[in-house]
């Protein structure tokens, strides 16, 4: 059976959305996902939080309808989810991963935010307007929830690991250039030799 095309694609040119699922809100998920397509496919996406709480419950049915995977973090610790997600987001680097799009307004995440920039990452931060300074100095790329196209802009017509986004994206493979029609030349025929007649002796 025959892979699609995303399938062969390098870590590095992947994109992993990971979202602080306490401190996000999932009414805005699909135009999230829409703005994370624009650095590249979004090939991993993980929902973090404690999914057994009242606040995780409108996030529910958001990681079903958008191909996302829900990370269930039990313990009372109240940075249990932040803690995995930047065990993750570490290990993700290690695997290849070098485009990186987080969903949260929590300042904790400053020093993961630092250390991926330092080591030469993409980092882009999703987050309300009302995101702590450092945070939003630390990125890349600082889009806040206000500046988001319409959720309707996302499509889920072509299956698991797609998004159209408005705008725009991210540079790809070099254009071919057109093809030229190549000259036939012309064979010419070339006559057959004439046999000398040879005379019959009497």
């Amino acid at each position: 059976m025959k892979k699609d095309k995303w399938y062969r694609l390098p870590y590095f040119s992947q994109v992993a959305l990971l979202i602080d699922g306490e401190n996000g809100s999932a009414s805005a998920a699909a135009a999230i996902l829409v703005r994370a397509s624009e650095w590249g496919k979004v090939t991993l996406r993980r929902v973090y939080g404690d999914w057994s709480s009242s606040q995780m419950h409108p996030w529910r049915e958001t990681v079903t309808q958008l191909g996302m995977r829900a990370v269930h973090q039990h313990l009372p610790k109240k940075n249990a989810a932040d803690i995995a997600l930047t065990v993750d987001a570490m290990d993700l680097f290690h695997q290849g991963f070098r485009r990186f799009c987080l969903v949260s307004s929590d300042s904790d995440y400053v020093p993961l935010v630092l250390w991926l920039m330092e080591h030469g990452c993409l980092v882009a931060i999703i987050a309300q307007n009302h995101v702590p300074l450092a945070l939003q100095r630390a990125c890349s790329v600082f889009v806040s929830l206000e500046q988001l196209g319409p959720a309707g802009s996302f499509s889920t017509q072509e299956g698991s690991g797609t998004a159209s986004a408005q705008g725009s994206p991210m540079p790809t493979n070099r254009q071919r250039r057109p093809h030229r029609r190549s000259r036939k030349k012309r064979v010419r025929s070339s006559s057959s030799p004439v046999l000398p007649q040879t005379e019959n002796k009497v």
